[in-house]
């Protein structure tokens, strides 16, 4: 092969591989034994474009982009790639409709933390739905007693509270009664106003109020009755807060990993994009464990729970006022308000050392590689763009710092 064949056909797959925006080839530039070998690299090229645009598109969370063509098998991984995240994209929405019957088998660790989430979903629905039952059978038996009247004791476990429609004066309230009346002096005005009574999306009760430092919580049953010569309104009110509570600490399961008690990547995302669409100021960190493969593969997967472990503590202690989540595997990713680019990198360098020397004692090198991006309030890249920018500066800082030998070697 001549020097200028050799040139011009090293020249366009190197540009293929580091500049493929400007990458061109002239064929006829060549011998004629070298032109078939040239017009092969420039389908080459084409076929690299194409998965490169496919790959981004998908970086970005944008399913709905064009396919490669059947003929480009190098983006045969990516091609399936996009339908398995087409069909999550389905189940997820499935799930958020209330079908917990979904489940993913096709995606490795993903698939684990997605079943056990939507077995926590349910496993939360089904019980709020015998919380809500019971309630519902409380109430029902009351409006179908026919000694009402006779119920409405002093003993009776309900608050009971009557009042006047014409001034909103009380009639009546019973022993339950008196202290939430003497302690929220606005409790009337509360109840003859329900569309003030603002929920957080919790279901389950109809009225909060805070008493003390304590959040409590009630369902409230109203009847229209005569009392006394005036039309006035029966309120029963039923304190549910043991309820509530149990619901948040069922749907608080929905949003931690559970071998490091982070939060999860379900979580994680949503607080991002929270983040960004208020507009806030942050740093947005991607961080992966060095050699996790290599631990599984040589002193067991509790092993490497152990150095998962570990990191995710040392995240939560160099991170005070971060959120730290992990997103799957010896991944993981903090939210850092308040906080500079320079001063986050200073923290897992020496976040770095610390795991480093405090697992001296292993017989393998452990670390963390990680990549920083400062979000400012001006920001204007999409979301994808950010994560791809994050996961791109880790990797690239994990090939800067790879060590040569994963094993530790023994002790002189």
């Amino acid at each position: 092969m001549s020097n200028q064949n050799a040139d011009l056909l090293f020249g366009f797959l190197r540009d293929i591989i580091y500049n493929p925006s400007s990458a061109s080839l002239d064929v006829n530039l060549l011998e004629a034994d070298f032109r078939a070998l040239g017009e092969g690299l420039v389908y080459f090229a084409q076929c690299i474009q194409e998965q490169r645009r496919f790959a981004l598109a998908l970086s970005r969370g944008e399913l709905h982009m064009p396919v490669p063509p059947p003929e480009n098998m190098l983006a045969s991984p990516l091609k399936a790639l996009h339908g398995s995240l087409l069909h999550l994209t389905w189940q997820s929405q499935q799930v958020a409709k209330g079908d917990y019957q979904q489940h993913v088998d096709f995606m490795g660790e993903f698939s684990e933390a997605f079943n056990t989430m939507v077995r926590q979903l349910d496993a939360r629905a089904r019980s709020i739905e015998r919380e809500m039952d019971l309630n519902k059978s409380k109430t029902q038996a009351l409006e179908q007693s026919n000694a009402l009247l006779t119920s409405l004791t002093s003993n009776a476990p309900q608050m009971i509270i009557v009042v006047s429609n014409e001034d909103g004066g009380i009639l009546f309230e019973n022993d339950s009664a008196k202290d939430l009346l003497h302690s929220t002096p606005t409790l009337i005005s509360r109840l003859l106003a329900p569309e003030e009574n603002v929920k957080d999306g919790t279901p389950g009760y109809d009225l909060e109020l805070t008493l003390g430092d304590t959040p409590r919580y009630f369902s409230v049953a109203s009847y229209a009755l005569h009392w006394s010569g005036q039309n006035a309104t029966a309120f029963l009110l039923n304190d549910v807060s043991s309820d509530i509570q149990l619901f948040k600490k069922l749907e608080s399961h929905a949003y931690y990993d559970n071998l490091t008690l982070l939060h999860n990547r379900y979580y994680g995302m949503h607080l991002f994009h929270q983040w960004l669409d208020e507009g806030q100021e942050f740093i947005l960190c991607f961080a992966d464990l060095d050699n996790l493969k290599y631990v599984n593969d040589n002193f067991g997967h509790a092993e490497g729970d152990v150095y998962i472990k570990k990191a995710a503590n040392l995240l939560q202690y160099f991170f005070k006022e971060a959120v730290c989540c992990r997103l799957g595997g010896d991944e993981f990713m903090l939210l850092i308000p308040r906080c500079t680019a320079a001063e986050a990198s200073r923290l897992m360098e020496a976040l770095r050392a610390h795991l480093e020397a405090s697992n001296q004692a292993k017989p393998y090198y452990s670390n963390i590689s990680y990549g920083i991006v400062e979000v400012r309030a001006d920001n204007t890249l999409l979301s994808g763009e950010l994560l791809s920018m994050a996961d791109e500066s880790m990797y690239l800082y994990k090939r800067a710092h790879k060590k040569n030998s994963q094993k530790r070697p023994p002790s002189a």
